[in-house]
């Protein structure tokens, strides 16, 4: 009976030893998970803040245009709001936080302007993303 106590006191070191890896290796790879879930959940809040500042730089242009045809000027363009208030054209671009915005205007006939509004931003140093969105804006009423 000796003996058999003997075997197992090794056998219980050894399933201490096992259980402890096992169980390093669960939390490694729980925290691992957590990481990536994180790092995801970041990742999709930035696209989703990217989209709504590309929407909102071509309803502003819609509205510039709706104001005045003749702000439809082509280039590129940031925006501004104004005191009144009321989107505007200000600079080459417009930096909203952490995310560029350029609003371009191009023409496509007489009586159509091309807008296209690109969001870029750094999800991590030395990495890029960007959206981008265009439409056709046409002068309103023909005049």
């Amino acid at each position: 009976m000796r003996m058999t106590m003997k075997k197992r006191r090794g056998i219980t070191l050894i399933e201490v030893i096992v259980a402890t890896g096992i169980l390093v290796i669960a939390v490694a790879a729980s925290a691992y998970a957590s990481l990536l879930a994180l790092e995801l959940s970041v990742r999709t809040a930035d696209s989703a803040r990217a989209a709504a500042l590309n929407e909102e730089g071509i309803d502003a242009a819609v509205s510039i245009r709706d104001r005045s045809w003749n702000e439809m000027v082509d280039g590129n363009h940031g925006l501004a709001i104004d005191g009144t208030p009321r989107w505007t054209f200000s600079g080459n671009s417009s930096v909203v936080d952490g995310f560029t915005r350029v609003v371009t205007v191009s023409t496509y006939d007489t009586n159509t302007k091309k807008v296209t509004s690109t969001v870029s931003w750094n999800p991590k140093p030395n990495q890029s993303a960007s959206l981008e969105s265009t439409t056709l804006l046409t002068k309103w009423p023909f005049l």
